[in-house]
């Protein structure tokens, strides 16, 4: 990129402005010497150099991809032999070495607290997905609060999301090529962090809304946050975008126009809105604290209950509202400074989901509901199993029963029969050898006395065992009436 006015106007590094200044005024050497032309690489400007040699320049107070550099070092930019700058062949431009002007402490600590952002925001993302789904799944928790709640969670879920898919796609040489895809995943990504701050408005203002405003239509108030949460952070997100596309200053075009709002002042329209949404919930939360306490003394408690009450309220509505990040309104460089924030604004939402759903009462209710019901079904599943397995082995132990009568019965009327036939076949042969003997009369009688005596002989036998197959059929089947009846009473 070559040196110009307009150039040297956009930029706000002092250091990078003095050095401009001077190479504009400066003219091509006129000796017939093949010289490389003065340019500026993106971080600071370079004159004109002689071919095989390397320039050395300072080190400019930072980098536009957010490295800090130490003003003890040195940058180097070597010219070729046919009178060009040297190209890097990763990213095929022109490359000047800053290695030596980063400050190696800093970057270990820029490194460290990137990676705090993204443990952060890798955690909500988790913490809040399931937060979401307990929330959809429990229809004893659909209301107009929990549906606020859930749009967001949904907003620190989305930013959460492209913040990490922009940290992980957008390499340094992406950020040096700004290409269309990076531009339009930066402006989602700030799309979703002015809506997080939206809703984070909404909350205060429904929670204000229901203390204050004691009868309110929930149709109605569910409808205006949908429209402050999601529809309101379109109007500044597009009027950032078309006014810094048409913007003379290229600063805030670099880096997939994610810049800083200290050299790029159309930022202001983004952090503007976010910090206009801060100030509300704080006047907010200054107004329930109120409320509350005078709620809180009305029912004459102890000035230690009060305290208590007063604080975990604080506790509950200051990440709720967004309240804590009013503390840091400008960027410090002190190590400590931007671990606190690191861990504030990432961690945020973790701590949203842990306070609105997991340590929440209903929630709890809900699911110690929903095991006891388990439980319930899985201890009815086993009495059923085991009635049914009581029930077949009684009607198994009552057809062995039915089956052994039914054989002693056969067994009876066998004997029967036999004894029957064996009186008639006496009677026969008694007839036989005695009729010749015996007279008419003789015979008549003693035939009636032998006929009587059988007849006794064998009902007395017959009824004999009859009584002991009766006996003992008794027996067994209350026997088996105390073996069936016993299991079905334990398990009743």
């Amino acid at each position: 990129m070559e040196i110009t006015g307009d150039l040297v106007k956009n930029l706000t590094d002092p250091s990078v402005v003095s050095i401009c200044k001077q190479l504009l005024l400066e003219t091509e050497p006129d000796d017939g010497k093949t010289y490389c032309p003065k340019v500026f690489d993106h971080v600071t400007c370079w004159n004109y150099t002689l071919a095989n040699t390397t320039a050395v320049g300072g080190c400019p107070l930072s980098h536009p991809q957010g490295m800090i550099f130490s003003q003890q070092g040195h940058s180097y930019r070597q010219c070729q032999s046919d009178g060009t700058w040297f190209v890097n062949p990763y990213t095929n431009t022109s490359w000047t070495n800053y290695i030596s002007c980063v400050d190696l402490t800093e970057y270990e600590n820029l490194q460290n607290i990137n990676y705090l952002y993204e443990s952060g925001y890798l955690v909500s993302f988790v913490l809040l997905c399931l937060a979401f789904i307990i929330f959809t799944c429990f229809r004893q928790l659909h209301c107009t609060r929990v549906t606020i709640h859930k749009n967001l969670f949904l907003s620190y879920i989305l930013y959460g999301m492209t913040w990490l898919l922009f940290n992980h796609l957008v390499t340094l040489e992406v950020a040096l090529d700004s290409p269309i895809w990076c531009i339009l995943l930066w402006i989602l990504k700030e799309y979703f962090n002015i809506c997080n701050y939206s809703w984070l408005f909404v909350e205060g203002f429904y929670l204000h809304s229901i203390i204050v405003l004691t009868f309110t239509n929930q149709k109605k108030l569910l409808l205006v946050s949908l429209c402050i949460g999601w529809v309101l952070p379109m109007f500044p997100i597009s009027i950032y975008a078309i006014m810094n596309a048409e913007t003379q200053d290229h600063v805030g075009r670099l880096n997939c126009w994610a810049g800083d709002v200290r050299h790029n002042k159309l930022l202001w329209i983004i952090h503007g809105t976010c910090i206009a949404s801060l100030c509300v919930n704080f006047i907010i939360l200054l107004n329930v604290m109120r409320i509350i306490v005078v709620k809180i003394r009305a029912v004459n408690c102890g000035e230690t209950t009060q305290l208590k009450k007063t604080l975990r309220a604080c506790l509950i509505l200051v990440p709720l509202l967004g309240v804590q990040k009013v503390l840091f309104p400008y960027r410090q460089n002190h190590i400590a400074y931007r671990i606190i924030v690191a861990i504030v604004n990432s961690y945020q939402g973790a701590c949203v989901a842990l306070l609105l759903c997991y340590c929440n009462r209903e929630v709890i209710k809900c699911f110690k509901k929903k095991i006891s019901q388990m439980k319930y079904m899985n201890d009815g599943r086993r009495s059923s199993l085991i009635t049914i397995g009581t029930s077949i082995s009684g009607f198994l132990r009552r057809g062995s029963r039915q089956v052994n009568v039914y054989t002693r019965r056969t067994s009876m009327s066998r004997d029967r029969k036999t004894s029957e036939q064996m009186t008639e076949n006496g009677t026969q042969t008694q007839k036989e050898v005695g009729q010749p003997l015996l007279s008419k009369s003789e015979k008549r009688d003693s035939q009636k006395g032998e006929i009587e005596n059988l007849f006794s002989g064998a009902e007395e036998h017959s009824m004999t065992t009859f009584t002991g197959a009766r006996r003992e059929s008794i027996r067994s089947s209350d026997s088996n009436k105390t073996r069936c009846n016993l299991p079905i009473i334990s398990e009743v």
